[in-house]
């Protein structure tokens, strides 16, 4: 339902073919709570958690034939601990830790056999050194 041109209450839009697009709570036009969306073959898209519109809590992100491409902790909308992505196949394709947003500690890139080749250090979102190519 729409209050004063604000999505609020619960929500469930669908896409033309009459699959659900998309399934929230919304409050004063924000997402509050587990918020989902889906593509229109009815594979989930995206699921996260929600604060006053802010993502707040786990966040993934999905390929359309249902593998996860992205997923991370937020709190308050910035990146805070591992932020790992995936290969459509399901392998790894890197793990670097964040806080506050910014880059932190060792980032792990891997191959699309999930192999690992390449380690770069950050401090402060700034790299640190020479990367090692594995």
């Amino acid at each position: 339902s729409f209050i004063e041109g604000h999505k609020e209450g619960l929500v469930i839009e669908y896409h033309e073919n009459g699959v659900i697009k998309e399934e929230g709570v919304f409050k004063d036009g924000n997402k509050e709570g587990i918020y989902k969306k889906y593509y229109d073959n009815g594979k989930l898209e995206f699921e996260g958690n929600f604060e006053e519109g802010k993502e707040n809590g786990l966040i993934k992100i999905y390929y359309d034939n249902g593998q996860i491409q992205y997923e991370a902790t937020l709190k308050e909308g910035k990146v805070n601990g591992v932020l790992k992505m995936y290969f459509e196949n399901g392998n790894i394709l890197s793990e670097t830790m964040y806080v506050n947003d910014k880059k932190e500690g060792l980032s792990k890139k891997y191959d699309e056999e999930g192999n690992l080749f390449l380690g770069t250090n950050y401090k402060d979102d700034k790299k640190v050194g020479e990367s090692i190519y594995y």
